[in-house]
């Protein structure tokens, strides 16, 4: 407890400015959440989420995906075309982002998978782009949350062409839920959605948020990802308790699939297991 307490109090001297409400901005940082309590989650989720990634890693691996052998891809004129909106939409981003100075907001999960989906559209590899798409599908969830519940405050506060930025902010999130589904169905892409596939992007996200975003946030003091506070939309979910400090860091961190499933799915030419389309 001792060491607990030092720790915490180490870790608030870092900004002592801080205090625990809520920004009304959801850029800076807060202490929304205690020290005390930020610690022991960094700590617990930390190895929780590192924890599954061994048991991946060192046991099935990507087998029960049951992806497409290695082998080349054509990459056609469609792909092209979505890696052409696709890269336009995170340059744009990119830009903005070193304009206003707030580069480390490109952490963000829906930034990591806008550039992950770029190599996707023109990947040479089928098994890779496969696999690609599946960690995609099931980290994804951050597009549906920002389509739900946009925060778009910021982009008029900082008042850098904010109708342009705004734009580009639901071009890139409609591209990022929509261009998958044109792999889903279309079955070139293939692996074998459940359980096991919602594991493996559980573990990506959860290492993202616990080990890179968390710590990346306390260092710069920026709320990136609503790390250290919710957004304002989030702030009245949690009736009838007034205030629930940490459970905007526990939202669901990944869903068991995007989309309908299409027709009865092929199977891969050079394996006789079923390449479930999702």
């Amino acid at each position: 407890l001792n060491i607990l307490d030092y720790a915490s109090d180490n870790l608030r001297n870092m900004h002592p400015e801080w205090t625990s409400e809520r920004p009304i901005s959801s850029n800076p940082g807060s202490w929304y959440v205690s020290p005390r309590i930020t610690i022991l989650e960094l700590i617990f989720w930390n190895i929780f989420f590192w924890s599954i990634t061994l048991y991946i890693v060192l046991g099935p691996g990507v087998r029960p995906l049951c992806l497409p052998q290695s082998a080349p891809r054509n990459v056609n004129r469609t792909d092209k075309t979505l890696f052409v909106l696709l890269s336009f939409t995170v340059i744009a981003t990119i830009a903005y982002k070193f304009a206003t100075n707030t580069i480390e907001y490109m952490l963000q999960p829906c930034h990591v998978v806008a550039i992950l989906l770029v190599y996707v559209c023109v990947c040479p590899d089928r098994r890779l782009a496969s696999l690609l798409l599946c960690v995609f599908v099931h980290t994804n969830l951050g597009t549906f949350l920002a389509l739900a519940t946009p925060d778009t405050r910021d982009y008029y506060r900082r008042n850098v062409m904010p109708e342009a930025t705004v734009a580009n902010f639901f071009a890139m999130h409609w591209l990022l839920a929509l261009v998958p589904a044109y792999y889903e169905w279309g079955g070139v892409l293939t692996y074998r959605p459940g359980p096991y596939a919602m594991l493996v992007g559980y573990a990506g996200l959860g290492l993202l948020h616990w080990t890179v975003l968390l710590p990346a946030s306390l260092a710069v003091g920026s709320n990136i990802n609503y790390v250290l506070s919710p957004p304002a939309p989030l702030r009245h979910w949690g009736a009838p308790a007034p205030r629930l400090p940490h459970s905007h860091r526990l939202l669901p961190q990944t869903r068991p699939r995007s989309y309908t499933p299409g027709p009865p799915a092929p199977r891969s030419s050079h394996s006789t297991r079923p390449a479930v389309v999702s």
